[in-house]
């Protein structure tokens, strides 16, 4: 959303006033010309509005530093000096290719090759795409990579798997190294589900909390299997576990979580585990509900009236999705009635009911079509 804004002044690293920034116009010449971000530091950071106030947010580790017209950009260079994510970018990258003197007008380019840089980024990349491990071992993409250069050497899935978790070891101690260093309070949210096609139960963990900069920041904390039974001591358990072993169990402001009776178990256990003292209001305040949890639970209420026409529309949508054959039939008919705009039908998760509404609305779309095939 756009809006107006003064035109503030920039100083440059010296602390003197330069030309305005991007929003200004300067008259020059009886011409009036675009004013802009002088500062070479502009580069690496985007300057954003932040409740009300004028703030530089970093490109690498996203912090945001105070961009005041007053300020200067002389803090910004020096984050830049300590920026470890920039650092670890920078050192990750291929150096700059070399040009060496040759005849006029011909470069002759000077190339470097790091097998462990491209065994990294290969890692990374499985992970940002969510690749299986085996792509590795794809003979289709060892010749690409063959071809790209000579010195590459085929790794195995076993060897990329390593490379993953040095990396979340590497992840783990930076996230642990900001926690250590918060001096504000963190909130704590939890959740529990089951896996359908291992049905292992899972508890994910994550810290909320603002950082020195006066950023909101969110880390998942842990990822872990709960096996056996799911009562409220086992879950503290399990909490508490995470907490003491990256030390943040004093510095709790609440645990949200959502309306299950098992969870209110655990709060009550985690509230004798937990020094009092160490709490806001001694703990009166730790237990957080989900207000999504309760608007689903309502919602969910609401639609139990028309829980019948729910399911028809459930199981028809199903069917008709059910197969390429049964897609087809159902598209044909749709053209035939004139319904062409694309639009897909939708299976609701019986435990989201925004997804229900979605379901609804294609079907309504579609009504004249499930008429039709009726007969």
């Amino acid at each position: 959303m756009s809006s107006s804004l003064p035109t503030p002044h920039l100083m440059d690293d010296e602390g003197n006033q330069t030309q305005g920034e991007s929003a200004a116009s300067v008259t020059h010449g009886g011409l009036r010309r675009k004013g802009r971000l002088r500062s070479i530091v502009w580069e690496h950071f985007e300057k954003k509005k932040i409740n009300g106030i004028d703030k530089a947010v970093c490109n690498y580790c996203k912090n945001a530093l105070v961009a005041r017209s007053s300020d200067g950009t002389k803090h910004l260079h020096d984050h830049l000096k300590t920026c470890q994510v920039k650092k670890e970018i920078e050192a990750t990258e291929f150096p700059p290719a070399k040009k060496a003197a040759g005849e006029k007008g011909k470069t002759a380019v000077e190339t470097h090759f790091d097998p462990d840089v491209t065994r990294r980024k290969m890692a990374r990349a499985i992970v940002m795409h969510e690749y299986p491990l085996s792509i590795v071992e794809h003979q289709g993409l060892r010749d690409v990579m063959s071809s790209l250069n000579q010195l590459w050497k085929p790794v195995s899935r076993n060897t990329i798997k390593k490379e993953i978790l040095d990396m979340y070891e590497c992840e783990r101690a930076k996230y642990i190294s900001v926690l250590e260093q918060t001096q504000g309070r963190i909130a704590i949210t939890t959740d529990m589900w089951t896996a359908e096609n291992q049905t292992k139960a899972y508890m994910a963990i994550t810290a909320h909390f603002i950082d020195d900069a006066w950023a909101l920041r969110s880390i998942l904390l842990s990822f872990l299997e709960v096996p056996g039974s799911h009562t409220g001591q086992v879950l503290c358990d399990k909490l508490m576990g995470s907490l003491l072993e990256l030390n943040i169990e004093r510095k709790l402001s609440s645990i949200t979580v959502d309306n299950a009776a098992t969870n209110d178990r655990m709060i009550d256990f985690m509230l004798l585990a937990l020094d009092k003292n160490d709490l806001i209001l001694g703990g009166q305040k730790l237990h957080v509900r989900c207000c999504a949890h309760i608007l689903n639970l309502i919602v969910k209420d609401g639609l139990s009236v028309i829980g019948d026409l729910i399911a028809n529309i459930r199981e028809s949508v199903i069917f008709w999705s059910g197969s390429t054959k049964r897609k087809s039939t159902f598209d044909e008919n749709a053209r035939k009635l004139g319904i062409t705009s694309g639009r897909k039908l939708v299976q609701d998760c019986p435990t989201r009911w925004n997804s229900t509404y979605l379901m609804i609305c294609s079907a309504l779309h579609y009504k004249n079509v499930f008429c039709r095939l009726k007969n």
